[in-house]
């Protein structure tokens, strides 16, 4: 039995009626990203990181705008910053 060499990316199966609607956030290249069920891009706040990113009430959201040093510890972040819906810091 063979392996697959083509590894879907994004919402393979979506069925509105059969699944309930909701946004995903995780942290990417470009910064925290939020899509929709779609993988449509609905919010992107460049240059914040986070392991993971976690939105808040009133559409706050919880990163990082750095990492530290990898001597420091894997996966460690520069700060803890709460930014608002169009990347300002709060």
């Amino acid at each position: 039995m063979g392996y697959p060499r083509i590894y879907p990316t994004g919402t393979t199966i979506y069925d509105p009626k059969r699944f309930y609607n909701g946004l995903t956030i995780f942290p990417s290249a470009k910064g925290a990203l939020l899509i929709d069920m779609d993988g449509n891009e609905v919010q992107l706040w460049a240059g914040l990181s986070g392991f993971p990113n976690k939105i808040l009430p009133g559409g706050y959201v919880l990163g990082s705008t750095g990492e530290r040093d990898i001597k420091q510890g894997y996966q460690d972040e520069l700060d803890l910053v709460q930014v608002d819906w169009d990347g300002n810091i709060v």
